[in-house]
């Protein structure tokens, strides 16, 4: 029997909303109010005096030389990223898109560099990258190409390209498994019957595969843009300044310089909506600009004349809709053709994969086992646990892993239990300004969070919680629970709202309906919230560095970067420093990083 609700359907999807509203309404947009304004004054610090000044810094960055450089820095940083990404993503997924089982492993140890804090990733990188000390430079001694060793930082050209290879690096792992995602749910009659028909490997790819993947493929290249465009930390802790020459130098980094090394917010909020504009434009370039994008993303349109083409579907008509009733299985281990025959040799590009992915750390952490004394004079190899011991003595390692823990741990609560409840009532029940709602998490997910960082400070300043740790978990929850929501909305639609009604009619209360009946079904979606989430608080730099000052309340990778900005060159000890900073996160992920990809990949291509 039915029970009497208190309050309406519509007033309880709008309550239940409330609370993640005046979360991004408060930290996400009217920053962005904030920003707009300042954009117009002459405000140098927070706090200090100004006033309106109209278009000028607008003006004075159209003839700013160094903003023209930064400009252009972000376009190929931008655009390299995403096609290299995108493209090696794609080449990770196709090959453990094999039919054997033994190499799944390859999965959860692709998902490493992308876990791991930024700090850890720039400093393994910084190292291997050092002309002096590094091990990538004087690759071209070895084979006795060169006399000397390669710095490839050390001028504009080299060190942006090298740069975009290093984040390519920490997150094509991360679109491949997505991509991946997309594959697993290609029908296996149509790979049979591409067989029956006599189709080549190649026939096979051009029909299938990429038809079958285009959406998602388009989708992690769009995705890949906007990391880029928001990426700091990298560029900040592998070439220090810009890099040489402001070789590095994109908005991101102008905008933090401005803010806090020549000390004019106004100008970095004019930077920050230069940089909002341009990403606007590409975003738009990215999607209308035919021949450029599409045609790659879409070449299946082509195809559709292909005599192959009509044999191999027509032999699988109406296998789409028999997999949408659930009686056709996705893409199972076959011995498909592709890229080669039986697939003999596949384990040889499984261990490439694996020593790329895995190479930087098993250097790094074989390396932090030496002394700094023994690589520069070259005195062999002798390993000792000193530099471990010096990272717990020397460092506040301790308070830096409590912190850490502690933001993490209650930006993953409070961000499930809002967008958990968030996504729910904007699924389920229709409401005054619920469209609303799904918009402003949309237009706030899309801003990049160097944006926000001025009015942040601001904010947070005005509320007291500069070098107060709950001013990281405000922020994170803010920045993460717009994801989290879209999600989760992914997520619940594929729920049978007849379960609920039948629950409603037993007389069960709305909350009772979600707790129980909702979120056990839910739980695919919460691990994947729980994976985002979790990764993005611990790993979160820009913030940790900028709002905290104290050391007693900094995070790991605020007081890794404090560890790797030290004029003591002992890389052994910042490798040993890095390793530990990484290991909470790896160990996390060793022990249910499996489950979790799971749950993520069930949900790539909702």
């Amino acid at each position: 029997m039915k029970r009497k609700q208190w309050l309406t359907n519509s007033q309880f999807g709008f309550l239940t909303s409330v609370p993640i509203l005046i979360l991004v309404l408060g930290l996400l947009i009217y920053p962005m109010y904030v920003v707009i304004r300042l954009s117009f004054t002459n405000q140098k610090i927070v706090g200090s005096s100004y006033h309106f000044i109209g278009f000028e810094n607008y003006r004075s960055f159209l003839t700013d030389p160094l903003f023209h450089t930064a400009v252009v820095n972000s376009l190929i940083w931008v655009i390299g990223n995403t096609i290299v990404q995108t493209l090696l993503g794609f080449m990770m997924a196709l090959l453990l898109f094999y039919p054997l089982r033994k190499y799944k492993f390859a999965l959860t140890l692709s998902i490493i560099p992308w876990i791991v804090p930024t700090a850890v990733m720039a400093l393994i990188w910084r190292w291997m990258l050092d002309a002096t000390n590094g091990v990538i430079g004087r690759i071209p001694v070895w084979l006795g190409l060169s006399d000397q060793a390669t710095n490839l930082l050390g001028t504009p050209d080299s060190s942006m390209y090298t740069l975009i290879l290093v984040n390519s690096w920490r997150w094509f792992p991360f679109i491949g498994i997505m991509i991946y995602a997309a594959l697993q749910n290609i029908p296996r009659d149509v790979f049979e019957a591409a067989n029956v028909e006599g189709a080549s490997a190649w026939d096979e790819f051009r029909y299938i595969i990429l038809p079958s993947i285009s959406k998602i493929l388009f989708g992690m290249g769009l995705l890949g843009l906007l990391f880029s465009f928001n990426v700091y930390d990298v560029i900040a802790l592998v070439t220090p300044k810009g890099g040489a020459v402001d070789g590095t130098t994109t908005l991101p980094v102008l905008i933090q310089r401005f803010a806090f090394e020549y000390y004019s917010m106004s100008k970095a909020a004019t930077a920050s909506i230069y940089m909002v504009l341009l990403l606007i434009a590409v975003i738009l370039i990215y999607y209308l600009a035919p021949g450029i994008f599409r045609s790659i993303l879409y070449p299946f349109r082509a195809f559709a004349r292909s005599s192959m083409y009509e044999r191999i579907f027509s032999r699988t008509q109406g296998q789409v809709q028999m997999q949408a009733a659930g009686k056709l299985k996705p893409a199972a281990p076959l011995k498909r053709r592709f890229l080669g025959g039986k697939l003999s040799f596949s384990w040889i590009f499984v261990l490439l994969l694996v020593l790329i992915i895995l190479g930087p750390f098993a250097w790094t952490l074989f390396n932090s086992l030496r002394l700094q004394s023994d690589i520069s004079q070259g005195n062999g190899i002798h390993l000792t646990l000193q530099n471990y011991k010096e990272v717990f003595t020397k460092y506040n390692y301790w308070d830096y892993l409590k912190n850490s823990m502690m933001v993490s741990a209650l930006t993953v609560m409070i961000t499930t239990v809002l967008s958990v409840h968030t996504a729910y009532a904007i699924n389920r029940y229709r409401f005054l300004g619920r469209g609303f709602i799904k918009n402003i998490l949309l237009v706030a997910y899309l801003f990049p969070s160097i944006v926000l960082l001025v009015p942040l400070f601001q904010v947070m300043k005005s509320l007291g919680l500069i070098d107060n740790p709950w001013s990281l978990i405000l922020i994170n929850v803010a920045l993460t629970t717009t994801f989290s929501t879209w999600l989760l909305d992914s997520y619940m639609r594929n729920i049978p709202v007849e379960i609920e009604e039948a629950a409603q009619v037993d007389g069960a209360n709305r909350m009772h309906i979600l707790y129980k009946f909702v979120i056990p079904l839910l739980a695919p979606g919460i691990g994947s919230v729980v994976m985002f989430t979790l990764i993005t608080s611990w790993s979160e730099y820009l913030f940790a560095v900028s709002f905290i000052m104290d050391e007693s309340h900094k995070t790991l990778p605020a007081g890794l970067a404090k560890i790797l900005s030290s004029y003591d060159v002992n890389w052994p000890l910042r490798a040993s420093a890095a390793i530990m900073a990484a290991l909470p996160i790896v160990l996390f992920f060793i022990f249910l990083g499996r489950s979790l990809i799971k749950n993520a990949t069930e949900g790539a291509v909702k």
